[in-house]
């Protein structure tokens, strides 16, 4: 999961804001900064006062968020479902990829088989 610091900061460089900018008179700098750096979460009353700042909701927030947290392994499988025929080689192709990136990492029987599956589609052809 992408720590909460981390999208404040996306979404601050993406408005082209400075850490001064959101700090404004309730917060120190120096606080945000290591809010950003996810050294200190922030309270309640401090994250609503950056939403506020940021000028976005608290929904476009986590909307933004669940962006950024989208797990590889979910990604895998839901790619693995779009296939729908074994035409689409270069699909499988670039499956496979992911598969044994993810594999590097991670050990999982589920990725396993995908990856198994896309070799099996690949000799076929």
């Amino acid at each position: 999961m992408t720590p909460v610091g981390s999208i404040l900061k996306k979404i601050r460089q993406s408005k082209n804001l400075t850490q001064k900018d959101i700090s404004g008179d309730q917060l120190s700098q120096s606080t945000y900064s290591k809010i950003e750096a996810s050294k200190v979460t922030p309270t309640i009353d401090h994250f609503f006062y950056i939403l506020n700042r940021l000028d976005i909701s608290y929904d476009e927030f986590v909307l933004l968020s669940e962006k950024n947290n989208i797990d590889p392994k979910k990604q895998i499988i839901k790619a693995f479902s779009r296939i729908s025929t074994t035409i689409e080689l270069d699909k499988i192709v670039a499956l496979k990829r992911e598969c044994v990136q993810f594999l590097r990492y991670t050990e999982d029987p589920v990725i396993q088989d995908i990856q198994l599956i896309c070799q099996s589609l690949l000799f076929c052809y």
